[in-house]
């Protein structure tokens, strides 16, 4: 319990709340009441020291989540017996009922010694009460505190003490979560899933005490710009994350005093909130309260009051939250397939007029984007030739008056790319690839250009840019470098030598440290390399440095998306990797194949039994890519050894096979030594659509299929030491006898003590196995080993 209360490190108290729960869990469970009554007294104890912060404030951490205390009063309550079924744990209700109560009464600041300092009890109190919302263990107790949760973390917002906004923050985000569950999509809160939402009416009628708050903040915080612009109005970016989730029902209205019509002016009038996230999260919280039927009303009343408004009475933050709210709403329209309906008042001239100084007198980057966007939205449901022309004169201003980096380049750069695209303007592509650069957006830029499908007229231009840009650049934006080497893999011309590119790249890859950069590298090689021999130099020396770039990262720490990428790359490349008439390429490509196919990675297995049919072309192995990884290496090896040019080169040939056995015997390892028995990996594949494993039955197990590999690579050593001597495995050879004499003796003690194992033996089998074939038995202990083991093994 010191532990808890008092460590400041969180491993500690972590590893200190997994015993003392273990401690409580018997004592809840005990049938000596003295035992049973302990816990009761700990966490009424708890309790206290919590009501009259007696807690030692210089070993408790307010920086720390509160340290240990939120670990010391869950371990305590989590086993605490429930008297009836669907009934709460009394010290659960107790202790949340202390805790909700301290944070709802407790000033944000007390006096101690004429200085005025943060509340440090209100501050355990959300820190502690976060906890127990967050525990899953706990969810049926807290649900009904959900509500006064919620109530309280958005007032928290209001605070003018740091510490309770940051604990009011987490304690809102734990609530969300548990109300609206886990996200679901991979951009989170940029596109939210329906499974993460709920109607307005259930969320209201669940929780009705929020509609109040939430009617009664946004109307105080909305009423005047001064309001507004206060730290009071932080609270409005709690409610409108939580309005954001919610989505109208057909039923609002019906039978329910809760009308969310009372919300909308307020969230509208949050487009005027000095801070970027109230504004963005405006536009859309507004979805959550307006019907389909009301999209285009909203959207003309908005346009009309930006016509009315001069550029003079009209704020920048208000335009950009304004804006936002139009395109939320034509989004919205945009993935529910719905037309928008123009009324018979709304002039397209008149409003391209009236907004124009948008772009010729403004210096915001920001609205810029937004008002294009609005345009672009707008270009989708009236392609005139007024707007055409309209929008290609911003355009070429935009780029025209560009000369430094603001807020807003990233968002500029975008909607311009998509703008150009639209209209096939092929005149500004040039012009904008200056203002990419002038602006440093090349990264949103490449990204925008892979999100779009029709780039035909653009790709001659497009690919020159993407090819200097590779050529050029240095390797400090390593996602930069990603996205610039999938854009080019889509749209590379297959006419063109990329010789000079292809060596920079294979140049970098050796630099990269992201595994999605390198896997990008590998693919894109596996396009480019075969359209350098287009010419008629020599490649050769391009070739050895592919090899030992692939070479570098086929092994055990490389990643699964590497191990894919060179798959592809010996698969499509292998018409400039691969050469029947040279020993080196042979022994190199099918050296990668053998260690590739030892990966144990379901991925990179997957993508193994995909790719091996395209480099071999025999329909008798087509089903033997599907066993396990023993087998497979084994005919492979037994498929690229059936060739009588390996024999006439020793160096190369023993060289690979000594690497290929190590690799084996590295496989075959000690999982215990200290229980002195020796295990094997395992590595079954799993069988796979159109890949039955063959060959394999109930008597032939994965040692048998390992043994079988290693005798077939000791019988091709074997064939060839019969013509050459041994070239450069000297140290080899010295590793594996020490090796054999320590596994001796470790194999011996036991067998003496019954526990040797079928297993066990394949290793030495196999060590023994290659000293005899090096001729290099001498000083090997073999006489140690048991009459019995020697005669059946």
């Amino acid at each position: 319990m010191e532990q808890l209360l008092k460590s400041r490190h969180c491993g500690a108290y972590e590893l200190a709340y997994t015993g003392f729960l273990i401690i409580c869990q018997q004592l809840w469970s005990s049938n000596c009441d003295q035992l049973c009554n302990l816990p009761i007294k700990w966490i009424e104890n708890g309790i206290k020291m919590v009501e009259e912060n007696s807690l030692d404030k210089n070993k408790l951490c307010l920086t720390r989540r509160s340290g240990g205390l939120p670990f010391y009063l869950q371990s305590i309550l989590t086993d605490e017996p429930i008297k009836q079924r669907g009934q709460q744990r009394t010290y659960v209700a107790k202790l949340m009922d202390t805790l909700l109560n301290i944070i709802l009464n407790d000033p944000d600041t007390i006096q101690i010694d004429g200085q005025i300092l943060e509340n440090s009890r209100k501050i355990h109190a959300y820190n502690t009460v976060r906890s127990f919302y967050r525990n899953q263990r706990f969810s049926n107790d807290v649900y009904p505190y959900i509500e006064r949760g919620l109530h309280l973390s958005i007032t928290g917002f209001s605070s003018s003490i740091w510490m309770i906004r940051n604990s009011a923050t987490l304690l809102l985000s734990t609530i969300v979560q548990r109300i609206f569950g886990p996200s679901k999509t991979k951009d989170g809160e940029d596109n939210l899933s329906k499974k993460n939402s709920m109607t307005s009416r259930e969320f209201f009628n669940k929780y009705p005490s929020l509609f109040h708050l939430f009617y009664q903040q946004l109307q105080q915080t909305t009423s005047t710009r001064s309001s507004i612009e206060s730290l009071s109005s932080s609270c409005l970016f709690a409610i409108l994350l939580i309005l954001r989730r919610l989505y109208p029902s057909p039923l609002d209205g019906i039978d329910c005093s809760l009308t969310l019509d009372k919300l909308l002016p307020f969230v509208i009038k949050c487009e005027e909130s000095p801070l970027l996230r109230i504004r963005e999260h405006s536009s859309k919280a507004l979805l959550a309260l307006i019907n389909h039927d009301q999209y285009s009303t909203i959207i003309h009343k908005q346009i009309n009051q930006l016509i009315k408004q001069s550029k003079y009475n009209i704020r920048q933050n208000t335009l950009h939250g304004r804006l936002l709210q139009i395109n939320g709403i034509f989004q919205s329209m945009k993935k529910n397939n719905l037309q928008f309906n123009f009324d018979s008042s709304f002039s397209l001239e008149e409003m391209l007029s009236s907004l124009q100084w948008i772009i010729y007198q403004n210096n915001c980057s920001l609205t810029q984007y937004c008002y294009l966007e609005f345009l672009f939205n707008i270009h989708c449901q009236i392609p005139s030739n007024e707007l055409t022309n309209s929008i290609n004169e911003y355009i070429n201003n935009i780029i025209k008056s560009a000369d430094k980096i603001t807020i807003g380049s990233d968002d500029l750069t975008r909607i311009l790319t998509r703008l150009i695209i639209r209209l096939e303007n092929i005149q500004v592509q040039l012009k904008l690839f200056l203002f990419v650069e002038q602006t440093r957006t090349e990264l949103c830029f490449i990204e925008t250009l892979l999100l779009e499908n029709n780039l035909s007229l653009f790709e001659n231009n497009i690919r020159q840019w993407i090819t200097d840009l590779l050529l050029t650049m240095d390797l400090f934006d390593e996602q930069l470098y990603t996205k610039a080497c999938e854009l080019l893999f889509k749209m590379f011309d297959k006419t063109h030598n990329y010789e000079r590119l292809t060596r920079r790249i294979v140049e970098l890859i050796e630099k990269l440290r992201r595994p999605m950069s390198i896997a990008a590298s590998f693919y894109l090689i596996s396009e480019l390399l075969p359209l350098c021999f287009s010419s008629k130099t020599n490649q050769e020396d391009l070739i050895k440095l592919v090899y030992d770039r692939m070479n570098d990262f086929v092994n055990d720490e490389s990643s699964d998306e590497c191990a894919c990428a060179i798959l592809n790359l010996v698969s499509k490349a292998r018409s400039c990797l691969y050469d029947s008439s040279n020993v080196e390429r042979k022994c190199q490509y099918w050296g990668l194949i053998l260690k590739l196919s030892a990966f144990s990675s379901d991925t990179v297995r997957e993508t193994f039994i995909k790719t091996i049919p395209l480099i071999i072309n025999d329909k008798r192995l087509s089903g033997v890519f599907g066993a396990n990884c023993y087998l497979t290496q084994n005919v492979l090896f037994e498929y690229f050894t059936n060739d009588a040019l390996l024999y006439s080169s020793s160096d190369l040939f023993i060289n690979l096979i000594v690497n290929l056995f190590n690799d084996l015997l590295s496989d075959i390892h000690s999982s215990d030594e200290d229980e002195e028995e020796i295990c094997l990996d395992r590595r079954l594949w799993p069988s796979s659509e159109g890949y039955n494993n063959v060959f394999v039955c109930e008597n032939e197990s994965c040692d048998h299929y390992c043994a079988c590999y290693g005798q077939h690579l000791l019988s091709s050593l074997e064939k060839i030491l019969e013509k050459s001597s041994i070239i450069n495995i000297n140290k080899t050879i010295d590793i594996i006898r020490d090796q054999c004499n320590r596994l001796i003796d470790i194999q011996t003690e036991a067998f003496n003590r019954f526990f040797i194992r079928q297993r066990s033996t394949v290793r030495l089998n196999l060590m023994i196995e290659f000293l005899r074939v090096t001729n290099s038995l001498q000083d090997i202990k073999l006489e140690q080993l048991p009459q019995q083991w020697t005669s059946d093994h």
